[in-house]
């Protein structure tokens, strides 16, 4: 399963030395937890997930701290901001889920990823959609129907149409 070789992967890692490419602190390890985190999500243990989410957090904190100017650390703290929302919104933590999807989306506008950018909209549109915010979600899946055709997704921009019917049909029920 892919669990089983996160995990492995990860008892490998924290085995070499930190410091090295692959070891204890490194990139690889960051990628490792945030992989590891997305299995633990689907099992349905988002407290362990959280976990390894925050570890991977502090570890790309670290390495942005030494290299503030490599992209690929900052592109990874906001995909890793987006998957720590969407576990604090599994949990109905929306206040904190809505914080970590912001930092996400202003990192992802910092830099210019509009992929990124777009994925932090749709999560903001689903948080806002529970909540129930339909007006709130509504403007959200717009924003991010935008940067979607831009990038020509189509897959994504059908479920994005699909969403925005789903507000359609809520709203015109009167809820």
């Amino acid at each position: 399963s892919a669990y089983a070789h996160f995990t492995s992967l990860l008892e490998h890692i924290k085995a070499q030395p930190e410091g090295t490419q692959l070891g204890y602190g490194s990139y690889s390890h960051c990628l490792t937890l945030g992989w590891l985190a997305r299995c633990l999500r689907r099992e349905g243990k988002v407290d362990e997930a959280e976990a390894q989410l925050r570890e991977a957090l502090a570890i790309i904190d670290t390495l942005i701290s030494q290299q503030p100017d490599d992209r690929g650390f900052l592109h990874q703290r906001a995909a890793l901001l987006g998957e720590l929302g969407d576990v604090l919104r599994d949990r109905g933590e929306y206040k904190q889920a809505r914080k970590a999807y912001e930092e996400g989306l202003k990192i992802a506008e910092q830099q210019g990823y509009r992929r990124q950018q777009s994925i932090a909209l749709e999560q903001l549109a689903r948080l806002a959609f529970e909540q129930p915010d339909y007006v709130q979600a509504r403007s959200y899946y717009r924003k991010a129907l935008d940067s979607i055709r831009e990038l020509d997704e189509p897959a994504r921009e059908s479920t994005v149409w699909h969403e925005l019917g789903m507000i359609a049909y809520t709203l015109a029920l009167g809820y």
